[in-house]
């Protein structure tokens, strides 16, 4: 039996019917829309001037009545931006986006539609990428502007790779670079100071028919701050306790370390101290060097540095070598100390003049000025015959010209030596200085002086301490007899070593 012809199953049978007849439609329209309407191909995507994206397309040959535009979200999901109506309209300028193409990646998809009370629909089209040229990196110590962006794709004929182009006045460019399809970024070499640089990315086929363009990117290009010139400003011994190093830079920018080198001999130095700041840049331009034996040579020194960058570009940032001045000297007869030292070495404009410091037991004090030719002085302190014979010295070298720097050299000190004259004989009744026995003493210590007078059964008929004071023959007020006495003189040297002279004075009657 046919049930579909059954009384009871007649509307049933409508509804199956019309059903199949409404899905037999919708899968006629799918199936012509997936099959039959020709699928976009896409051409290009390009930024204009005024940084909107531009797609192109080429043209369908079938009945396209319009394409429709859609925008990728990151999700893969798009959002309709525009229509292009008419088979030959192929181009579109997305206008409304919120997005910039300067900052990142914006992805576009094209559908075709056909005229129809349903219209057909084609596939989409393979996807259009905008090319984002991040931003460009400044390495200001190599001096090299970096580039990179994200690859094209999609491109008709196949990339070929991709030309650099750089401006400096933003209107003229000029390819500095070309890259391989897969190389993506870029290091633009040897860039000009306080430049403007524009950077735009142009994408290109193998035959170089098509060709697609980023956004264009600006820097503004800056050399680092470099010395001109370091240079030691007095190498000095302070204080007879260590050589102190001062320098300075010209001009004062930012520095990583200094490195203080010593030298015995001008030739070979030595590297005994780094001072460095990689925080401030700012390190000390000081050093007090403990570990030189000063009091028994000169030496020479130079400062070499390393900029913010780490560089040293020698010559440029190695000092002048200075040195230091080291004094010598011995006592001669005649109560003479000489004095000689070596030339301070370094200042541009040479030494103006030398002082000389003594310290004869009450500190030191100017003793003269010599010319910056002279490098010795003979220093006569019979004056101080009757004091201490330590004496003590100093060379100060000052700076010729407008630096008026000084260099002090090390602390030298001369012992004259203890001399005692005793007369052999005195007459009471002469007159002075022959009436009393009084020696003469240079240079011994203070205080230590004393002398004794026995008679010729050892007894001490007269004694003192005061080297101004002799005896004048008497003992109690009564005249000694003639005849020889023996005397002892004991005192201590400059230095604290005993000393002592034994004799005979004759005293006549």
């Amino acid at each position: 039996m046919n049930t579909c012809f059954s009384k009871r199953l007649i509307p049933v049978c409508k509804v199956f019917a019309i059903c199949i007849l409404c899905l037999s439609r919708f899968f006629q329209i799918t199936v012509l829309g997936q099959t039959n309407l020709q699928t976009p191909e896409v051409d290009s995507i390009s930024i204009t001037a005024d940084e909107r994206p531009i797609l192109s397309w080429f043209p369908n040959t079938d009945n396209t009545k319009y394409y429709r535009i859609e925008r990728l979200r990151p999700g893969g999901t798009g959002d309709s931006i525009g229509v292009a109506w008419g088979i030959n309209n192929t181009s579109f300028t997305d206008t409304v986006s919120i997005l910039s193409p300067c900052d990142s990646i914006i992805r576009y998809k094209i559908i075709a539609r056909a005229p129809g009370e349903s219209p057909y629909v084609s596939a989409w089209s393979d996807e259009l990428r905008t090319i984002w040229l991040q931003k460009p990196h400044l390495d200001i110590c190599a001096n090299t502007i970096s580039l990179v962006w994200t690859g094209y794709i999609n491109m008709p004929g196949d990339l070929g790779g991709y030309d650099i182009m750089a401006s400096t006045d933003s209107v003229n460019y000029i390819v500095i670079g070309t890259n391989q399809p897969s190389d993506t970024a870029f290091i633009h070499t040897d860039i000009l100071p306080d430049k403007l640089y524009s950077y735009q990315i142009r994408a290109f086929n193998k035959d170089r028919t098509k060709t697609s363009s980023s956004c264009k990117k600006t820097l503004q290009s800056r050399t680092y701050p470099k010395p001109q010139s370091i240079k030691i400003k007095s190498v000095s011994v302070e204080n007879n306790d260590f050589i102190r190093v001062v320098w300075d830079i010209e001009p004062l920018v930012p520095i990583l370390d200094f490195e203080v080198e010593r030298s015995e001999n001008n030739h070979f130095f030595e590297k005994i101290e780094n001072i460095t700041d990689p925080i401030t840049y700012n390190p000390g331009r000081q050093y007090d060097d403990h570990k030189a034996n000063f009091n028994a040579k000169s030496y020479y020194y130079q400062i070499t540095l390393s900029d913010s960058c780490g560089l040293n570009s020698n010559p440029i940032y190695v000092s002048k070598v200075h040195r230091t001045i080291f004094l010598q000297g011995e006592p001669h007869a005649g109560y003479i100390n000489e004095l000689h030292w070596n030339h301070y070495e370094g200042w541009p404009d040479g030494v103006d003049k030398y002082r000389i410091y003594r310290d004869s037991g009450t500190g030191f004090a100017l003793l003269t000025e010599v010319t910056a030719n002279t490098d010795y002085f003979s220093d006569n302190v019979s004056t101080y015959a009757s004091q201490g014979g330590v004496f003590s010295y100093f060379i100060e070298a000052l700076e010729n010209g407008n630096g008026q720097a000084t260099s002090k050299s090390n602390q030298l000190t001369l012992e004259m030596e203890t001399k005692i004259l005793a007369p052999n004989a005195f007459i009471p009744e002469a007159l002075p200085p022959d009436n009393e026995f009084k020696p003469i003493v240079s240079f011994i210590a203070e205080e230590s002086y004393e002398l004794f007078i026995f008679n010729k059964w050892g007894g001490i008929i007269f004694r003192t301490k005061n080297p101004q004071e002799g005896w004048d023959g008497k003992v109690d007020g009564k005249l000694q007899p003639d005849g020889a006495y023996v005397y002892i003189i004991k005192c201590l040297t400059p230095e604290g070593k005993p000393f002592e002279k034994k004799g005979t004075v004759t005293l006549i009657r």
